[in-house]
């Protein structure tokens, strides 16, 4: 199967030097001037993904967020845990403790440019994970600082006291 470019690039090979090739706002137009050919071809729609159309609809990265973090569950809905994600947030499950109802946890990232902590940064981060965590905290191999078994209702107070 040809692509519409396939058509536009035989199209210009066999028209004379006079003819024009002229784009329109997503659409390919070929116009010859000296011939009676005139050609558009239509790019194809692009759909946007799921992700995406919760990120526009989120009005930048807040909702559903906000609502869900007020109330007393101890998990985030489906498109909440995609949007807390580009917060530095993932929900977990405690894997250990295997019953029905699930045991859920959070995890802060922390970036770090250049894999550069301050000591008071690192001696409050340690505090927060004893505290409000699982009482490690994890450097990883990107220079990145996780912060496990953070509790929905404590996120806010983690988060808040690092910024």
């Amino acid at each position: 199967m040809r692509s519409c470019y396939h058509y536009a690039a035989l199209a210009l090979l066999s028209t004379p030097p006079s003819a024009a090739f002229v784009p329109n706002k997503g659409i390919k137009t070929f116009k010859a001037t000296n011939t009676n050919l005139n050609m558009v071809l239509e790019m194809p729609k692009k759909q946007i993904s799921k992700l995406e159309t919760l990120k526009v609809a989120s009005d930048h990265l807040i909702h559903p967020l906000l609502e869900e973090m007020k109330t007393e569950e101890i998990y985030v809905s489906k498109d909440g845990y995609q949007i807390l994600k580009y917060h530095g947030s993932y929900q977990q499950s405690d894997r250990e403790k295997k019953g029905k109802p699930k045991d859920y946890q959070f995890m802060l990232r922390l970036k770090q440019p250049a894999g550069e902590l301050p000591p008071d940064l690192f001696r409050l981060l340690d505090d927060l994970s004893a505290k409000y965590g699982q009482g490690d905290l994890r450097a990883t191999t990107r220079q990145c600082f996780q912060l496990h078994g953070v509790r929905k209702g404590s996120l806010k107070t983690v988060i808040s006291s690092i910024m």
